[in-house]
């Protein structure tokens, strides 16, 4: 009788457990707290229109991925944060951009190798803008760091007075790769293949085209596991940061053939974070269930005032 009543109850517990579980439905996160143009030469830290990506690749003293957009997302608006980091199943994850008609350059919508990027190989025409994950350093993350931030150690630039000098930014990009979040700003010259979250998209263009005038780069997270586990510790803190960054070549300040992305500041258009997730009980939500209606399925001992330790 005990065991078909464990039976029973073990059914009503995953039934519950089932219903339980949050629907699947597309949440979208309208603009970021923190966005900025990661750039030593950024003199309105957090509060710049514009933020161009463009790389200084073969350059030493250089960061290959030199210049970059920076954004944070305050996710517990729409998911709620702290649930665990394995009860946050990603079903899909994208970001948008906003770009900035007065640049144009030539779209590639693919990752170029180590060895495209060395020139190795034959590579296609134009540089991807990529996506990836941030780190940070020098006592910052993602819940301290904030639109009106130092960029760099030292004062007022970095070590040694060089504003330029690699490993210096606060803020960083990384693939999150093994689940670390190691530093990716100068992969070409630690000779290091990376992996990009996405590659921005353009809808109607195709490889080689120019981009120019208005419009929207969307990216698609691949969901390889380090994409999912960075997904998912972010939603459990409740802020995601993300980098755009670009190999592209700047011809020098105020390149126009360059990307170039609307920060929230700019008023025409800003980043927005579109999330697909299921939300799963707590692991051991479901043994505590079980465990109790199997308890109050039995008769309980008597004792005295003072139960047995």
């Amino acid at each position: 009788m005990l065991k078909r009543w464990i039976a029973v109850c073990s059914a009503a517990v995953l039934s519950a457990t089932a219903a339980s579980m949050t629907a699947a439905q597309p949440v979208t996160i309208a603009s970021p707290a923190v966005d900025r143009w990661n750039s030593a030469a950024n003199s309105t830290p957090g509060f710049r229109p514009t933020a161009s990506a463009f790389g200084a690749s073969g350059q030493p003293g250089f960061e290959d991925y030199f210049v970059t957009h920076f954004m944070i997302f305050d996710s517990s608006s729409a998911v709620a944060a702290g649930l665990g980091v394995s009860n946050y199943v990603i079903n899909s994850a994208s970001v948008t951009l906003a770009r900035d008609p007065s640049t144009t350059y030539t779209y590639d919508p693919t990752v170029d190798s180590l060895d495209a990027l060395n020139g190795t190989v034959a590579d296609d025409a134009g540089r991807p803008i990529e996506l990836f994950g941030t780190g940070f350093r020098g006592g910052f993350d993602s819940s301290t760091y904030v639109e009106g931030s130092a960029m760099e150690t030292g004062t007022p630039w970095g070590p040694a007075g060089s504003p330029f000098a690699p490993g210096v930014r606060f803020a960083y990009p990384t693939d999150a790769a093994g689940g670390s979040l190691r530093d990716v700003s100068s992969h070409i010259q630690e000779n290091i293949e990376v992996s990009p979250f996405a590659v921005g998209a353009i809808d109607r263009l195709s490889a080689g085209d120019t981009v120019s005038g208005p419009g929207e780069m969307v990216f698609d997270l691949q969901l390889t596991p380090d994409v999912v586990l960075y997904l998912q510790q972010g939603l459990d803190d409740g802020l995601v940061g993300f980098h755009a960054a670009s190999h592209a070549i700047a011809g020098g300040a105020g390149d126009p053939i360059l990307p170039s992305l609307y920060n929230k500041e700019g008023g025409l258009g800003s980043a927005s974070l579109t999330l697909d997730v299921t939300i799963i009980p707590a692991p051991g939500g479901v043994s505590l269930l079980l465990l109790s209606s199997i308890g109050f399925s039995r008769r309980r001992p008597r004792y005295g005032t003072t139960p047995p330790v």
